[in-house]
């Protein structure tokens, strides 16, 4: 790896995965602290650790989030599939009971099945506030237990849609503050890069001790979960 390549360009995003980040800088943090640099004082390496801390937290939440939405988009499916199993199943119902042509089951069915087949996840929401209102209107000749169902189908399925907005749009919220947080702790890695380096100009070795730069390659051969378990290569600096 060239120096200029160290200096300017170590640790952007478009180069280096998230979990690249993660191992170099949990493995660079373990080197410091074995082997002290009088160059990196108390201030600089707290400062780092803090850093790293924001980070890793934004990664941990971001990894229970990612969890919660896709558990909120399989509600969503099953509250989504459960209204339109009820429509399709009364439709045979309002039709005994009022006749397919006439005007009440045109307010529950205006195009029979058809569009209810056809609906997505905004479009039955819509559907869903006329089928209520219909069910309301002629509960007397539906019965209570029909409202009471297609009432409780639709709460279930507006408040699944709406966790599973808010799920998105709080997913969307921590991928902004990792960016930021990684900027911060890149900065500073940096920054330990480039003293160290100032340190050992002419000692590679020392250098070389610090940082096990194949870390930051990991996910271009392996998977993540291969890389997580894959011991360093290098030979940690001994205790000072």
């Amino acid at each position: 790896m060239g120096f200029e390549r160290l200096t300017f360009d170590l640790f952007k995003s478009k180069d280096y995965s998230r979990n690249e980040l993660d191992l170099f800088t949990v493995d660079f943090i373990k080197r410091l602290k074995a082997k002290p640099l009088a160059i990196i004082g108390a201030s600089e390496s707290n400062a780092l650790d803090g850093f790293y801390k924001t980070f890793k937290e934004g990664l941990g939440k971001l990894a229970t989030e990612g969890a919660q939405q896709k558990g909120g988009t399989l509600n969503r499916q099953d509250a989504f599939d459960d209204a339109l199993d009820f429509i399709r199943r009364q439709e045979g119902l309002v039709k005994s009971k009022f006749g397919k042509q006439s005007p009440a089951y045109i307010e529950f069915y205006p195009l029979g099945l058809t569009e209810y087949n056809a609906a997505k996840v905004e479009g039955l929401t819509n559907l869903l506030v006329r089928y209520v209102t219909a069910a309301n209107k002629y509960q007397k000749e539906l019965g209570k237990d029909f409202v009471t169902e297609i009432t409780t189908l639709q709460t279930q399925y507006v408040t699944a849609r709406d966790t599973q907005g808010t799920g998105i749009a709080n997913n969307k919220t921590t991928q902004s503050e990792i960016r930021d947080s990684r900027k911060m702790l890149t900065m500073h890695l940096s920054k330990l890069v480039l003293l160290i380096a100032a340190v050992s100009i002419e000692n590679a070795e020392q250098f070389n001790s610090y940082f096990n730069f194949g870390l930051l390659e990991v996910d271009n051969n392996k998977t993540t979960a291969e890389a997580d378990v894959t011991p360093t290569t290098d030979t940690p600096p001994p205790t000072a």
